[in-house]
């Protein structure tokens, strides 16, 4: 809840505002900021195992390793065995925009899944997309070079045009 205050004014930075601070930044390894990570899972659901190009893209500070180390006791990763796709450094993001710049860029392809947790309660994680691999990682390469603010993805045709 404090991150939604600053300074008595509500936090309202866009994309475009969080990727000028990035530009201002760019490729120092003092201003390295964490990891984009793209997880699959390993679930045997009939219902997971249906969706074509399932994939989670998320962001980590620690080692991806580290993250998700508990997976199968976490809602977030649908409390199942996943594999790591890849990981990419970035460098220069304020933390809390990194997931959000590149979760938006595919918004229109995010998954609406409800899982319970070990106690029942049903959570919805968020953090899920049907997109193909080559697309999340072309997206990925253009947010670390400073670039995907110049693009958008067409879902219908599964690519990513030049705006």
């Amino acid at each position: 809840q404090k991150l939604l205050y600053k300074d008595g004014k509500r936090i309202s930075e866009t994309n475009e505002e969080a990727i000028e601070v990035f530009e201002k930044n760019f490729g120092s390894s003092k201003n390295f900021s964490g990891y984009i990570y793209i997880l699959k899972s390993l679930s045997e659901k009939s219902e997971i195992k249906k969706i074509p190009n399932f994939y989670k893209i998320g962001f980590s500070a620690t080692s991806v390793e580290e993250r998700i180390h508990n997976c199968e006791n976490e809602t977030t990763f649908l409390n199942d065995k996943i594999e790591i796709v890849s990981v990419t450094p970035i460098y220069g993001y304020q933390i809390n925009k990194i997931e959000n710049i590149i979760q938006s860029f595919f918004s229109s392809k995010r998954l609406d899944i409800e899982i319970a947790d070990k106690n029942g309660f049903m959570a919805k994680p968020k953090e899920w997309f049907s997109v193909p691999i080559e697309i999340i990682h072309q997206s990925i390469k253009l947010l670390s070079e400073n670039r995907l603010k110049d693009f958008f993805y067409d879902s219908q045709n599964e690519k990513i045009l030049k705006r």
